[in-house]
């Protein structure tokens, strides 16, 4: 016998059921130990032999016909090939003694078939069913089925009625067995999407995972996922699964009468397993149920805590009851759902965090890297490039200066660390090097031991690596300079050696031992090196995170340099240094400052390629990144008036800051995603940049959903010297303007960007703008708000807005001034502030508006979120816009007039609601339809 077969008889033998296996014409093949142990018998006494041979049937257990029923029933399952059951078979079997013993059998006998479908051999599975027939006789106080033939009626029915309670109670089990294995899988299910929720990312890629494997788990037709937003009042509702729709996207009122709102709101479980219970529990539902055709719902709250943060929903088709196992699962998986979210919270809020502190480390970095003042017959280009990481921050610099006695100086270093201590530290030793190098004169090696010794007496704490270069005459030089342009005198302190690239191609390594890094020995003796600069060569000034990377040494780094620069040696010094930093774009894992010397001829500026500038004079002031919420369009436009007004716009600063007003307020209303704004430092002026995640164009004409209007662009046109469009594949859209200052405005080139101080300030009061804004947010309601109507008076408010800019911008520059009426210079003046004090209750107006226009309500509660404060700003902005009616009886104003009083009625009626409820007052009853 073969392993596998030995292997299948052993596992025949030990199964703990009773089995026989018989030939087609009924004798015994073989049988298990079960069986045998059942019967008494032994396998050499049954296998060879008929079966009722064996066990000859009982004459009162015949049919009257004479024959056998359980004969019958092995014939018909070998003809048939179908399996059946006999529930309750009596059948007595001598014991140990030898004497009869009533025995109830149950049998299945089932066929066993060949691969054509022809049975073979039959097989039966016996179970004893003895103790449960007697058991059931005496609870009932019966006797159990009989076997004497005066008694074959009685005994029948008695067998069939064992026969019923036990193919119920069979059935019961494989309900419970259903049960259980559902269970199971639904487990499994739940364990699997528990393990996707622990891969998310991010806060939407969480949503995807939940309504993906969590759905999916729950065999669910359709859900939601509600992440609750305090601040302004609502739910972010993402829903998935429902008959013919997509996942989408939609906000809801915190109160609204839905199961997801609900469990978001409240922290209660809402199950609701049928029609009637949903009508019975919000009227509301009716409308959920004609648009959604499911049937039952649960909705489950995200609770980390005391805190709610959200819900999940699911719902089917069809009625369902929830058993408390299966509310058991979804209450875990709930859990797991709100510990995942509560993760990805703490994640972004560290990440944004360090995002805020490099970008103001960063920012206090650039803000120390001015441009280089220009030598005659002498070309300096400088890089500034931060780390790809992050959390790289460090203390890199570059510096070219003109000192006292008329010589130019150039300076390249590194302070240890990469955060904003290394920053700071590294602003103190620039300026410290920069004030020596300014005041003293001599060679660079006693300018860095004075340097060096004020770092121990000032207690700067810092250690740095400095290479400070100086141009000197080619005549004091001696006649080893003949046919220079300049010559180079350094001192080198621990900093990496200056590369040389000569007119021929040649590079060169100027790497003589480094003298030691400033802050370790102040007496520690330095030297002087020079090299002569000829025509057409170029010297290289970098840090270490040009050549330095993980698991290359630095001599690897310094060989990949050099072969670089011999390689990108035809291009120009802007080119070279743009080529050098984009071969290492996205690998550098430390900062990078990088100084060119030239000794090649200017030559004429490059040409921008594109709208970007691409100019080696142009610093970043300052990036950030904003939420798409009404609260910070102040702070946007205080912080772009600010830089206008330190880069010496004067006036024009104000015309900046309502042309970056309108960008952030579309960004904020059209795009809903988080939005940038870049301010760049020109040589001439200042360029903004707001980039927001939508990417559909401005066009001209009047205000849609998604485009700025007609007036919007007239008013960058108006405002600024120079906008644009960039698109950008995938993520959105760059909208920029650029404004130049007057010559005699712009500040000294050492006074281009803020100083640290003021930088240091301005992010102060921007990291908390609510120091400007005290006092905890008041909900106001506005019920049964006529949603068209009200979009429609928004819309035609925007236009006056835009018509009275224009009016301001044009009475500063002086552009048609006598033709506009001081009157209305002094309410565009006063609009202007009103609306700018008021900007929060009026973008969270429009934008809810237009969620529930979108949603396809006519009329709608709208909640706002406002400070106290709001309301005097409230009361200013109804009179501005009143006094706009009177002035458009008269016609100076193109939006005035009888359009603007249409919606007279509505407007007092919000605004009186506003600066009512913000004091104290009830919400009233919604305003009458206005005709």
């Amino acid at each position: 016998m073969s392993a596998p077969a030995l292997e299948m008889d052993t596992l025949f033998d030990q199964l703990p059921t009773a089995y026989l296996v018989l030939s087609r014409d009924l004798v015994v093949l073989t049988a298990n130990a079960a069986l045998l142990r059942l019967t008494g018998r032994s396998l050499g006494e049954l296998v060879g032999r008929p079966l009722f041979e064996l066990f000859p049937p009982a004459p009162d257990r015949l049919e009257a016909d004479g024959t056998n029923p359980l004969q019958t029933s092995f014939e018909r399952v070998r003809d048939t090939g179908r399996a059946e059951r006999l529930s309750v078979v009596h059948y007595d079997l001598p014991d140990a003694s030898g004497a009869l013993r009533r025995r109830y059998w149950s049998l299945v006998n089932a066929p066993v078939l060949d691969p054509g479908g022809r049975c073979v051999l039959l097989a039966q599975c016996v179970e004893d069913v003895t103790d449960y027939v007697l058991d059931r006789a005496a609870r009932e106080g019966v006797e159990p089925p009989a076997t004497g033939p005066a008694e074959v009626t009685t005994s029948r029915r008695s067998v069939e009625a064992v026969e019923a309670d036990l193919v119920r109670r069979a059935e019961e089990l494989r309900g419970a067995l259903e049960a259980e294995r559902t269970a199971s899988r639904r487990l499994a299910g739940f364990a699997g999407a528990v393990l996707q929720l622990a891969l998310a990312d991010t806060v939407d890629d969480l949503v995807d995972k939940v309504l993906a494997s969590g759905l999916a788990a729950l065999a669910a037709e359709g859900g939601a996922l509600a992440l609750r937003d305090d601040a302004r009042g609502v739910v972010r509702l993402t829903t998935s699964g429902y008959p013919g729709a997509a996942q989408r996207t939609v906000e809801l009122p915190l109160d609204a009468d839905v199961p997801a709102a609900r469990a978001a709101r409240t922290g209660e479980l809402v199950v609701l397993g049928d029609r009637a219970a949903g009508l019975a529990w919000s009227p509301h539902m009716a409308e959920l149920y004609a648009t959604s055709g499911q049937e039952a719902w649960i909705a489950l709250p995200l609770r980390v805590g005391d805190r709610v943060l959200g819900s999940i929903a699911a719902s089917w088709a069809q009625p369902r009851t929830f058993g408390p196992e299966e509310t058991g699962l979804l209450v875990a998986f709930a859990a797991q759902c709100a510990q995942a979210l509560e993760r990805l919270e703490v994640r972004l809020a560290e990440q944004q965090v360090a995002t805020l502190v490099r970008q103001m480390s960063e920012t206090l970095q650039r803000s120390l890297l001015t441009e280089p003042q220009q030598p005659e017959d002498l070309r300096i280009v400088v890089r500034y490039r931060p780390a790809a990481e992050q959390v790289q921050v460090g203390g890199d610099w570059y510096d070219a200066f003109r000192t006292r006695d008329g010589s130019t100086s150039l300076v390249v270093g590194d302070v240890a660390g990469h955060d904003r201590d290394a920053a700071a530290l590294m602003g103190q030793v620039r300026n410290l090097l920069r004030g020596v190098a300014y005041t003293l004169p001599g060679p660079p090696s006693s300018v860095l031991g004075v340097v060096d010794a004020a770092m121990r007496d000032l207690e700067v704490g810092a250690l740095a690596t400095a290479l400070l270069a100086k141009l000197e005459p080619v005549e004091e030089a001696g006649d080893d300079a003949a046919g220079g342009v300049s010559v180079l005198r350094w001192a080198n302190a621990g900093h990496l050696p200056p590369l040389v690239l000569g007119a021929d191609g040649a590079v060169r390594l100027l790497d003589d031992d480094p003298d030691l890094l400033l802050g370790l020995d102040p007496d520690s003796p330095r030297t002087d090196r020079r090299h002569v600069l000829h025509p057409g060569s170029t010297v290289l000034l970098y840090t270490d995170g040009l050549v330095e990377r993980r698991g290359r040494s630095l001599d690897d780094g310094l060989a990949w340099l050099a072969a670089a620069a011999a390689r990108l040696a035809d291009l120009d010094p802007e080119d070279l240094c743009d080529a050098l930093l984009a071969e290492v774009a996205g690998t550098a894992e430390d900062d990078i400052a990088l100084l060119a010397l030239s000794a090649r001829p200017a030559g004429p500026a490059r040409a921008d390629a594109t709208s970007a500038p691409g100019r080696s004079s142009v610093v970043v002031a300052f990036s950030e990144r904003f939420a798409p919420d009404a609260a910070v369009l102040r702070t946007v436009r205080r912080l772009v008036t600010h830089h206008l007004e330190l880069r010496g716009m004067g006036e024009r600063a104000l015309e900046g800051a309502i042309a970056v007003s309108e960008l952030a307020a579309n960004a904020v209303l059209h795009a809903r995603t988080e939005f940038e704004v870049r301010v760049l430092d020109l040589p001439d002026g200042v360029r903004v940049e707001v980039h927001d995640g939508s990417s559909t164009m401005p066009l001209p004409g009047p205000l849609g959903a998604e485009a700025m209007s007609g007036r919007g662009l007239q008013l960058l046109e108006q405002a600024t010297d120079r906008w644009g469009v960039d698109p950008r594949p995938g993520d959105g859209k760059t909208v920029w303007f650029e404004m130049r200052a007057q010559e005699s405005a712009l500040p000294d080139d050492d006074e281009a960007s803020p100083t640290a101080d003021q930088l240091v300030e301005m992010w102060a009061r921007h990291d908390d703008p609510a120091s400007e804004r005290p006092g905890a947010p008041h909900r106001v309601l506005l019920r049964d708000v006529p949603v068209r109507e009200l979009l429609a008076a928004k819309l035609h408010m925007e236009d006056l807005v835009r018509e009275l800019k224009l009016v301001l911008i044009d009475e500063r520059r002086m552009v048609r001034a006598e033709h506009v009426d001081p009157h209305v210079v002094h309410l565009a003046r006063r609009l202007d502030a009103a609306v700018d004090e008021f900007s929060d209750g009026r973008l969270q107006l429009r934008s809810q508006a237009m969620l529930a226009s979108a949603a396809g309500y006519e009329r709608a509660t709208l909640e706002l979120s406002l400070l106290p404060e709001a309301a005097s700003a409230a009361e200013r902005y109804r009179d501005a816009v009143e006094e706009a009616e009177a002035l458009g009886d008269t016609g100076e104003l193109l939006a005035g007039g009888h359009e603007l009083k249409r919606y007279s009625a509505l407007r007092r009626w919000y605004l009186g609601e506003v600066i009512s409820q913000l004091r104290g007052g009830v919400p009233s009853p919604g305003p009458g339809r206005s005709r």
